[in-house]
């Protein structure tokens, strides 16, 4: 069967419908490959409703983890949960704490040796390749698996009246002040956006 059982589960699993060639096997990330089944607001359909997912590109966004061994056009459980903790294929020699990525085997390798760069998790013990890797599940943030880094917090020492538009300033000190403070807060508002928090603008 070759499930793949959370060690940890304060997440949200999901059931999907494969579509990769020749089935997927447990323990393997997976990626939406095409639109939800279903039609939206019909009370009859009869295909469930189900994602459909494949193995993702390499360093690519996924969207979880095979729940166990599947056929093409069966459905899956998907694990999946920003902080979940599960057992993921290795397709390499990963270190513990290093950040992760996919392959286009829905294993996991290193951040930055499959290309992509997206990092979907963070490993919690040495792993060999083909051995099982235990991950800390990043699923759930900006697109699809990336969570958003880290971003300092500004202290404000300008004694001035906050409003929802940025006036006409002369003086370049000033100028680069606003131009820092408006990237900060754009740059929350789009990963609220990305990661469904918040509606786009």
């Amino acid at each position: 069967m070759n499930e793949c059982i959370p060690k940890y589960s304060p997440g949200q699993d999901l059931t999907a419908h494969v579509a990769q060639s020749g089935g997927v096997t447990g323990k393997r990330l997976l990626a939406i490959s095409a639109n939800k089944q279903g039609v939206e607001a019909v009370s009859d359909d009869t295909s469930g409703g189900n994602i459909v997912v494949s193995y993702p590109s390499a360093g690519g966004a996924v969207v979880g983890v095979a729940g166990y061994d599947t056929a093409e056009g069966a459905k899956t459980t998907l694990v999946r949960g920003a902080g979940k903790v599960v057992p993921i294929t290795a397709g390499g020699t990963i270190s513990a704490g290093q950040e992760v990525e996919a392959t286009t085997t829905g294993k996991v390798v290193a951040l930055g040796t499959a290309g992509g760069g997206i990092a979907i998790g963070r490993a919690w013990r040495d792993a060999v390749n083909n051995g099982e890797c235990l991950v800390e599940l990043y699923v759930g943030g900006k697109g699809g698996g990336q969570v958003e880094p880290h971003m300092v917090h500004l202290t404000d020492n300008s004694t001035g009246t906050a409003s929802d538009t940025i006036a006409s300033i002369s003086d370049a000190a000033t100028k680069n002040a606003v131009a820092s403070l408006a990237a900060k807060v754009n740059g929350i508002l789009a990963a609220l956006e990305d990661a469904g928090i918040m509606e786009a603008s």
